[in-house]
C-alpha cells in the first residue's frame, strides 16, 4: 500500500496512479530527452523549496506541499518572473491533488490525495491527463514550482514509463506541455509529426 505524502518507492518509471484518495507516480524519468530540444533532460526535484508551499493537515499534523493543477495552460517560459508563474498556477484552473515531490532512481516522484470534493467528470481528467513540471530558474538553476496536469504531452513514450518535460527556449524555464514549438526547424517539425503519429497508433489499440 502506497502511504501518502512520502516516497512511493517505485521500482520503475510510473505514469500516474489514483488509488483511492491516494495519487502518486512520476512527472520526470532521468535521462530521458526532449524530442524537440535534444540534449535537455529533466532537472533533479531536490527539496522542492518553491514547490512545498501551501499546508496539508495529515493525520493531525500540518505539513508542506505542492498542487497537482488541472484545466489550465502552462505560465510562459519568456517575459514572466519566476514568481509570476507560480501566481498563474495559483489562480487559475483546479487544484486536483496535493502531493509532496522528490527523486529517486528512476526520476522525480509526487505522492499525496486527491483533492476533496472533485465530482466525477474532473476526476476522470486527472485520471486520463499526464503529469508535468514546471521549472524556473533561481540563482542560475532551475526549481520545481509546480505539477500541471496534461493533456498532451511533449513525449510519446510507453506507457510503463513517463512522459517527460518540454523545454521553452529559456533553458532556465522548462515546462511539461504539448509544446508547439512555433521556430522549430525542419528536424523539429519532423521530429513532433512522428511523436503525434506514434502517440495516434497507440490510442487506436
Amino acid at each position: 500500500m502506497i502511504e501518502p505524502f512520502k516516497d512511493p518507492g517505485l521500482s520503475r518509471p510510473t505514469p500516474l496512479r489514483i488509488e483511492g484518495d491516494v495519487i502518486y507516480g512520476h512527472f520526470a524519468a532521468w535521462g530521458t530527452q526532449h524530442l524537440a530540444r535534444p540534449g535537455i533532460t529533466p532537472p533533479r526535484t531536490g527539496e522542492g523549496r518553491y514547490f512545498h508551499l501551501s499546508g496539508y493537515e495529515h493525520n493531525g499534523v500540518e505539513i508542506d506541499v505542492g498542487k497537482i493543477t488541472l484545466h489550465t495552460t502552462h505560465a510562459p517560459v519568456q517575459g514572466i518572473t519566476s514568481e509570476q508563474a507560480i501566481a498563474h498556477y495559483e489562480h487559475t484552473g483546479t487544484v486536483a491533488a496535493y502531493v509532496r515531490a522528490g527523486d529517486d532512481a528512476h526520476g522525480a516522484w509526487f505522492c499525496g490525495k486527491v483533492a476533496k470534493g472533485l465530482d466525477e467528470e474532473t476526476l476522470e481528467a486527472l485520471r486520463a491527463a499526464t503529469p508535468s513540471g514546471d521549472w524556473r530558474g533561481y540563482n542560475g538553476r532551475r526549481e520545481l514550482i509546480g505539477i500541471l496536469a496534461v493533456n498532451v504531452p511533449g513525449f510519446p513514450i510507453e506507457r510503463e514509463r513517463v512522459l517527460v518535460a518540454a523545454a521553452g527556449s529559456d533553458h532556465l524555464a522548462l515546462v511539461a506541455s504539448g509544446l508547439v514549438v512555433n521556430e522549430a526547424g525542419p528536424g523539429e517539425r519532423l521530429r513532433l509529426h512522428m511523436a503525434r503519429k506514434a502517440l495516434a497508433r497507440r490510442a487506436k489499440r
